[in-house]
């Protein structure tokens, strides 16, 4: 019973890793085409979902522009703690 636990423990770890390193893609691109100054209808066409009950649909133009938001705050807390 605990080595069953254990590996859907693992296994929900992997699951979450991908979808850290996949969100980690989209902000690439998604900065990518930012800088292109592209609106955020455009950029929700470009990116692709790769993992995930969403996997092959793009993302909304909400939630492109929450990830967008969240990086800005990010790298202003960057700059101004150091």
């Amino acid at each position: 019973m605990a080595l069953h636990l254990r590996e859907q423990e693992m296994s929900l770890r992997e699951q979450e890793m991908s979808l850290r390193e996949q969100e980690m893609s989209l902000r690439e691109q998604e900065m990518s085409l930012r800088e292109q100054e592209m609106s955020l209808r455009d950029i929700a066409k470009r990116l692709v979902i790769t993992t995930g009950t969403e996997n092959g649909q793009h993302p909304s133009p909400a939630t492109v522009m929450r990830m967008l938001r969240e990086h800005d705050e990010h790298t202003t807390a960057m700059e101004t703690t150091g």
